[in-house]
């Protein structure tokens, strides 16, 4: 008897913990080493504000019927992009809170596209301990006004708080030599999975739970 109870406790402090395959934007850049906005006007919010891109709701948008729409962002030659410095370098993105993460929706540059990154995770802002979850050798749009689709990287799940661009090249076809990312986007299991130190409060909150449930049934 003792037993079914804490499974069932255990079941309804954890049911809702993750809902898998929503499309999730990022809430913080906590690093760029290609500069916030070297060029003026093409600031790094331009990445996860959905400014150029086909709309969606962070955290509620099925990220596979998202990507079966054929969303797409604005050309290079439009607003609405990020334009950095020269490569190699980073950009550290925070979700907001530890998801199993699976995949990337990223919607490149054209002219001035990422053309080879390696993908890294980590609970920690300072990645002294991380994961490397996927390397990418990625093509890009030869023509300046035409709109960028989004392009998914598969990656090693993980459970991780905050994800690593390490930008090995990109694209550099004019006279700029920048960096041009349109949108990053995140496939995620859903709400956010409990970070240790909630994972050690709702076992000792089932811990009293059971306690007090044994002292009514003795008494």
């Amino acid at each position: 008897m003792k037993s079914r109870f804490l499974s069932a406790l255990f079941a309804v402090a954890f049911s809702g913990v993750a809902s898998a395959g929503v499309i999730l934007s990022p809430t913080a850049i906590v690093n760029n080493s290609f500069g916030a906005d070297p060029f003026g006007g093409f600031p790094q919010d331009n990445m996860m504000n959905q400014s150029n891109v086909t709309p969606f709701v962070s955290g509620v948008t099925d990220f596979s019927a998202y990507v079966a729409g054929n969303p797409s962002a604005g050309c290079n030659n439009c607003g609405g992009q990020y334009f950095g410095l020269s490569a190699p370098g980073d950009i550290d993105f925070d979700l907001g809170g530890s998801y199993l993460v699976n995949a990337i929706g990223l919607f490149n540059g054209s002219y001035r596209g990422i053309t080879s990154m390696d993908v890294f995770t980590s609970m920690v802002a300072d990645f002294s301990v991380d994961t490397l979850v996927g390397s990418f050798a990625m093509a890009t749009i030869d023509d300046p006004n035409a709109d960028v689709p989004v392009s998914v990287l598969d990656l090693n799940d993980t459970n991780a708080r905050y994800v690593r661009f390490h930008i090995n090249s990109f694209s550099n076809l004019d006279s700029c030599n920048c960096l041009g990312i349109s949108e990053v986007t995140f496939e995620v299991n859903g709400t956010a999975v409990p970070e240790p130190t909630s994972l050690g409060l709702t076992g000792a909150a089932l811990l009293g739970l059971v306690y007090a449930r044994r002292r009514r049934t003795e008494g």
